[in-house]
């Protein structure tokens, strides 16, 4: 495995930029791949003017703000995130951490923005300062893209952060506490009580948006390393392109029109079927105009099963007559999202962005 996960945050929603929380933004996450989503609102505040992002806040309950990801253990890993954040003296940006998977997870390595406009660097939660960026390197109120490739070692790790293609910090040495093996197996893009301290009184500071997500490890020959200031964008299924093969429940013409809601209206309308093999397969809409090249597709299916028992979905991704079907993945008795990631056209070649958007997407009862 290579990319571990991209999102943009697009399917998400609706849109909330007052910094309240809709209750119906964490259990869509959290059934979406997050293993952590509280405090977590949606914004149509973008860089490129489509889709949405993410915004993290404090709420009046005292919650922080959490968005985790989750994955196999690695020994290094590369992730890549668009950032616009509101001025305060020290902000939590993100934590890379190890779940030891028995109720201990332990940060590894914490990356702050401080007062200087650039980014501090901590394993021990932020007493001890392990390297710092030159100052004025990132800005208040301005989207931008930032990389980091971290390889936890308690001896002889590194850590290496870009800010816009430029590379700011390259530390080498020591970089997880001595508590933890040398692996990494999740990240966290959070904001604490002293970050929101001021915000929570008059939205103006503490407040951080991110989007453009990307992680990958470091194996492989493709996507294991920097990836560059990347756009991740999500387009609706617009058509039907046969098979579709299953029953359909609310929406209009076409099957299609009962599956391309963002956010999804989960049991307002859907497709539905029991038959082992059966298809739903679709069109999609065209790229943004300011897209002018394809790094890699994703298929995405939200689905549940009706009853108890076995029920699993393949993702399909069709281009031309060459097609890639995923591994069956279960369901479970509320909506959850599957996924299936490709570096590479289903017909073995690059992404090209006429391949990507001529491609017709889907899923099998599995």
């Amino acid at each position: 495995m290579s990319l571990i996960w991209m999102d943009g945050f697009d399917s998400y929603g609706p849109s909330n930029d007052d910094f309240h929380i809709d209750p119906a933004i964490e259990p869509l996450l959290l059934s979406s791949g997050y293993v952590s989503a509280g405090g977590i609102g949606v914004s149509s505040d973008t860089r490129t003017g489509y889709g949405k992002s993410v915004w993290t806040s404090w709420d009046s309950f005292g919650v922080a703000a959490d968005l985790r990801l989750a994955f196999v253990p690695k020994p290094a890993i590369v992730t890549g995130f668009a950032l616009k954040y509101q001025y305060e003296d020290l902000n939590h940006l993100i934590g890379f951490m190890f779940d030891n998977r028995l109720g201990t997870v332990t940060p590894q390595l914490i990356a702050f923005i401080n007062a200087e406009g650039g980014i501090s660097l901590s394993i021990d939660g932020g007493t001890s300062l392990l390297a710092a960026s030159p100052p004025n390197i990132i800005f208040p109120n301005v989207w931008q893209y930032i990389e980091m490739k971290y390889t936890p070692n308690k001896t002889v790790g590194q850590i290496i952060i870009k800010v816009d293609g430029q590379t700011c910090i390259q530390y080498d040495g020591p970089t997880s506490p001595q508590t933890t093996p040398n692996e990494v197996n999740m990240l966290r893009w959070y904001s604490t009580a002293a970050d929101w301290s001021l915000a929570y009184a008059d939205f103006s500071n503490g407040v951080k948006w991110f989007d453009d997500l990307y992680v990958c490890d470091t194996d492989g020959d493709g996507f294991n390393d920097f990836l560059g200031d990347v756009i991740v964008h999500s387009v609706q299924v617009v058509s039907d392109q046969t098979p579709n093969s299953l029953s359909q429940f609310g929406g209009s013409a076409g099957h299609f029109t009962s599956v391309q809601e963002f956010p999804p209206d989960e049991d307002t309308s859907y497709l539905y079927g029991n038959t082992l093999g059966d298809r739903e397969m679709f069109g999609i809409d065209t790229l943004p105009d300011n897209i002018i090249d394809v790094l890699a597709v994703s298929t995405h299916v939200r689905a549940k099963k009706d009853a108890p028992g076995t029920s699993n979905v393949k993702c399909v991704t069709k281009s031309g007559t060459h097609e890639v079907v995923g591994a069956e993945q279960p369901l479970a008795v509320e909506y959850v999202t599957k996924n299936q990631f490709l570096e590479q056209c289903p017909d073995g070649t690059g992404w090209t962005k006429a391949k990507a958007e001529a491609l017709v997407v889907g899923f099998e009862v599995a």
